[in-house]
């Protein structure tokens, strides 16, 4: 497809020079990059770059301008005794045979302890327990790359398929499209308030989307592409990056915030979210009685904004002096609290003023010591 494609080889003939195995291509092909190498075609036919060969046992990114097919002579398989040598973290690998097969069937079961999770284009597979396998990827494929992540170094082969198996990935095709990356993470996520079979998980990054899924239940694994240093993801998550979602609703297409605890965006990232809930958006902007009220020194002031933009909540003295400004900046819609420590101020009678817009409210505070 037209953009990034994670793929390997199960066949290779003798010439294994990314000019070779990119000809079919012709220009349409841009790059290959592979774990740490890569390389550019500056002209028909000719690659630059640390990637020189391609690798039975490795696993590369493709970008192409359009659709294409890539096709490759006089190939002949990878040796089934093939030994993959992990090392602790991500492996950008290959799966070395024609067909497909499980994942936990793929992997010899003293090598399989060793995984955390599996990475594809655009669909994910994380181990929960020994041999259970959780997300949107449920098998390797032999012309698929995959970034395998382990706990620590370790060697094995490839279990050989035991019979042909018929790929999922259209089961996962998005009504929500996004543009593939090549910087990628994964939340999945064991419990959405409200979410039903048929409804759609969206990730954006600021309003910027950045991956969805369909929910099928505990563990659906929502997809977050990142800047991969083109301009298609240029507006895409960066490191540290907290990716927003929404739960679409099947029935209406209502478009519903989420919130929860949510893990900052890291390529190649895998994470865990226990529940997202719904998040409430008030009618109108309140500024709720502190609590505790009276209080020695600290007390704590809940308030909602009904809409995005400059709010400022301030602690006025008995004779309109100002004491303490506790939030003077932008926010978005939703239900906040801020805690005034008033250690430094003397007893007696205090204001709370929030300002949101034009909406003012305040609230009596007694400082008791």
């Amino acid at each position: 497809n037209g953009g990034a494609n994670l793929i390997s080889f199960w066949a290779l003939p003798e010439d294994v020079s990314v000019a070779n195995i990119m000809g079919s291509l012709g220009t349409n092909a841009t790059g290959v990059i592979g774990q740490g190498v890569a390389a550019s075609q500056i002209g028909p036919g000719t690659w630059v770059g640390s990637l020189s060969n391609i690798s039975r046992t490795s696993g590369y990114w493709v970008k192409v301008d359009n659709s294409g097919t890539l096709s490759i002579s006089e190939a002949t398989p990878t040796e089934s005794t093939t030994v993959y040598e992990l090392n602790s973290g991500a492996n950008l690998i290959s799966f070395p045979y024609e067909g497909s097969s499980p994942i936990t069937n793929a992997i010899p079961d003293a090598a399989e302890a060793e995984f955390n999770g599996i990475i594809g284009q655009g669909v994910a597979a994380s181990q929960i327990s020994a041999g259970t396998w959780v997300g949107s990827l449920s098998q390797l494929e032999g012309t698929k790359g995959y970034w395998a992540k382990v706990n620590s170094g370790v060697s094995f082969s490839f279990n050989e398929p035991t019979g042909s198996m018929r790929s999922t990935e259209s089961a996962y095709s998005s009504t929500y499209e996004f543009t593939q990356s090549m910087e990628q993470a994964f939340y999945f996520v064991e419990d959405i308030e409200g979410a039903e079979y048929g409804d759609w998980v969206l990730a954006y990054n600021n309003d910027q989307l950045i991956g969805s899924r369909q929910w099928k239940g505990s563990y659906t694994d929502i997809p977050a592409m990142g800047y991969d240093g083109s301009l298609e993801t240029s507006e895409f998550c960066n490191e540290g990056d907290i990716p927003t979602f929404y739960l679409v609703k099947d029935y209406s297409g209502e478009h519903i915030e989420l919130t929860g605890t949510i893990s900052g965006w890291n390529s190649n990232g895998i994470y865990n979210i226990n529940n997202l809930t719904q998040v409430i958006i008030p009618e109108t902007v309140t500024l709720s009685t502190a609590y505790p009220n009276p209080f020695n020194p600290e007390t704590t002031i809940d308030y909602s904004v009904k809409s995005a933009g400059m709010v400022e909540l301030s602690i006025f003295d008995i004779n309109g002096r100002l004491v303490s400004t506790l939030w003077n900046g932008e926010l978005s819609t939703g239900s906040y609290s801020s805690t005034w420590d008033a250690t430094s101020q003397p007893s007696g009678l205090y204001i709370a003023k929030l300002k949101s817009g034009n909406t003012v409210q305040t609230s009596k505070l007694v400082l008791l010591k």
